[in-house]
């Protein structure tokens, strides 16, 4: 019976480990799934921009607007369409 013991106590202390794990971590895991708040007044044309090029890091996509802001001779919310439009071009194209 001391053995059978053990097992029970090793079951309960693994299942209450394993609570008390879910308890304190819930709340990280929930932090980096939670939606991102994107300010109102960004445009439609830079939500999209950082929803597609959102691997990149954040001078990488200055970059991208500065080429196609140069390109088309538009400004910056005009480059990110063109951006996001060319993306979608290539996508499609396979």
């Amino acid at each position: 019976m001391g053995v059978q013991m053990q097992y029970v106590m090793a079951a309960v202390i693994g299942v209450g480990g394993g609570f008390l794990a879910f308890c304190l971590l819930g709340p990280l895991i929930e932090w980096f799934h939670r939606p991102r708040v994107v300010s109102s007044a960004t445009s439609e044309n830079e939500r999209r921009f950082r929803s597609v090029f959102s691997i990149m890091d954040e001078a990488r996509r200055q970059s991208l607007i500065k080429y196609y802001a140069d390109k088309f001779g538009c400004n910056a919310d005009q480059a990110m369409m063109h951006a996001v439009q060319e993306w979608k071009r290539d996508a499609n194209r396979w």
